[in-house]
């Protein structure tokens, strides 16, 4: 019950946002059980005791068929109103969970997800999110209507014969004493079968994801023997499973046997001496049936929530990761930048800077180069204040320390950046330039960056503006980003603008353009650039040696 609470309390904010929506869908779950599970029955029994009785007549037939379809009637109903709201709940649960999740991982270091498959997380955020999220939803359709049905059949049949009633009642305590009995070792082989499912399942990413090692080491063997082994271990797991729900099961078949036997003598004897009618039996022994159900489904809330506490336990950690945090002050204009003694390493044994100091300056331009692994990109990506939370205030805007500017205001507004290897959103090139879904952008200067990066796109050019903007970005090359990258760069007109590897998908002409642009538009803002290019290098005004190797030009 502990651990039932303890996720309850995880996933409440998310069914609370829903607000009369989550307790309709409880109000409605609940009826749509008591009754799908009784109504019925109900009907049938007291028809079955017209027929018996004699009192039975040709309008009472049809009364009595005209109740059953309205129950079926409404049972369809609630049943569709029930699932939709299941639907909505569920959905909207679990995806404002997924983003809560997301949110936090954009906001925080990229520590986070550095060496991580970002793809096998991205998976496991959605099912972890769905599954613990749907089994509250499950758990609101089934537990109060379970607990209602249990309490209003249980009243009936005491109602309608009270040695009745103390006959059902015994199955309580019997199946209470079942699950004391076998309860820890149906969680244990359930857990063993999901965690060999899993394994088994994440090592099927094994077999095609390093496809080309595969081949070229002819590793067909070895890969066919670690597969075996994982679904030998899962077939070993399931008949483990079945050895133990297979005796659970037939002894709690045998018991609702033994008490519908029971019912059966008890109930002969009552019908012949005139104490219970045939419809009174067929409802009690229907009921007694619901009873073991719902107490079944009820006493094994507590043993699956268990089995949930492993997506409980990834969804927490992943949504008490530290974002990096976001100051209130605004340089406006930004004048400089100093950084004064950094030291960055993204492992404690690994250093990527030391002790730097540099000071970038409004109006200037500044070229970062050496070697690869010499930290240029590690640099750009400290002062672009990605890893806001380390540096012990090395870094500073006009004075003031990363940690206390508004650096998401900063990156929106004020700052351009166009990485090496640069993603494009879902959607349009005039999206992934203006982050805009309203088309309201300068199609004039769009145009000119356009053609200073000499931009073609098959029979579409820098001449028609309009149509290239309307191109899908998912489908450029490499090269083809990166103009895009540069020109969203260029396009915000950044009081920083910093440039990554800008012109290795440029010809010579489009190099020399883009170096007379930046050299025209310093004034104003800070330029650095990371490039070889000796084009961009000859028009910086300092040139910043990350390491002590000569620099080859290209």
């Amino acid at each position: 019950m502990k651990a039932l609470l303890t996720m309850f309390r995880f996933v409440w904010p998310y069914f609370k946002k829903l607000k009369a929506m989550f307790y309709i869908y409880l109000i409605t779950a609940a009826l749509f059980m008591l009754v799908s599970m009784t109504a019925q029955t109900y009907v049938i029994g007291q028809f079955l005791d017209g027929l018996t009785g004699g009192s039975i007549t040709y309008d009472k037939i049809f009364l009595y068929s005209g109740a059953f379809l309205a129950v079926g009637i409404s049972n369809v109903l609630l049943s569709y109103a029930t699932k939709l709201l299941a639907q909505r709940v569920g959905v909207r649960g679990y995806t404002d969970l997924a983003q809560q999740i997301y949110r936090r991982l954009q906001k925080a270091s990229p520590r986070h997800l550095a060496g991580k498959n970002v793809a096998e997380l991205v998976n496991k955020i959605y099912n972890d999110s769905a599954n613990l999220v749907l089994y509250y939803v499950n758990l609101g359709l089934l537990g109060p209507g379970f607990a209602l049905t249990f309490v209003m059949t249980m009243g009936y049949i005491f109602y309608l014969d009270v040695w009745c009633g103390l006959i059902a009642f015994a199955i309580v305590p019997m199946m209470i004493l079942m699950n004391k009995l076998m309860g820890k070792k149906l969680t244990e082989v359930s857990a063993n079968k999901a965690k060999a499912r899993d394994r088994y399942v994440s090592s099927l990413d094994e077999q095609l994801r390093p496809v080309r090692s595969i081949r070229l080491n002819s590793l067909f063997e070895i890969m066919s023997k670690r597969y075996i082994r994982q679904a030998k271990n899962l077939e070993t797991s399931y008949i483990n499973n079945e050895k133990v729900y297979f005796p659970y099961t037939m002894l709690r078949s045998n018991l609702q046997a033994i008490i519908t036997m029971t019912l059966m003598i008890y109930a002969g004897f009552s019908i012949l001496g005139g104490r219970m009618t045939i419809g009174q039996f067929v409802i009690i022994q229907s009921f007694v049936s619901v009873v073991s159900d719902c107490l079944s489904y009820l006493m094994s809330i507590n043993e699956d929530a268990h089995q949930q506490m492993a997506l409980y336990t990834r969804l927490k950690e992943l949504t008490e990761i530290p974002e990096e945090g976001n100051g209130g002050e605004l340089p406006s204009p930004l004048e400089r930048i100093t950084v004064d003694g950094l030291d960055f390493s993204y492992q404690e044994d690994a250093p990527v800077l030391e002790n730097l100091s540099q000071r970038f300056e409004r109006g200037k331009i500044y070229c970062l180069v050496g070697r690869n692994g010499s930290g240029k990109s590690t640099l750009a990506d400290v002062l672009l204040g990605l890893y806001v939370s380390d540096g012990d205030g090395a870094v500073k805007y006009n004075g003031i320390p990363l940690q206390n500017i508004d650096l998401y205001r900063m990156r929106a507004e004020r700052i351009g950046v166009s990485e090496q290897e640069p993603i494009m959103l879902n959607g349009s090139i005039g999206f992934n330039i203006t982050y805009q879904e309203e088309r309201n952008e300068d199609l004039e200067t769009i145009q000119e960056l356009l053609k200073l990066l000499d931009f073609k796109k098959g029979d579409l050019d820098w001449h028609d503006p309009e149509a290239v903007l309307q191109l899908n970005a998912g489908e450029l090359s490499g090269g083809q980003k990166q103009k895009v990258s540069v020109v969203k760069a260029l396009y915000k007109n950044p009081e920083l603008l910093l440039l990554d590897e800008p012109t290795s998908a440029l010809d010579m002409e489009s190099r020399k353009r883009l170096a007379g642009y930046l050299k025209d538009h310093a004034q104003g803002r800070i330029t650095i650039l990371v490039s070889h290019d000796q084009e961009l290098i000859g028009i910086a005004d300092q040139v910043v040696r990350m390491d002590k190797e000569p620099v080859a030009a290209e």
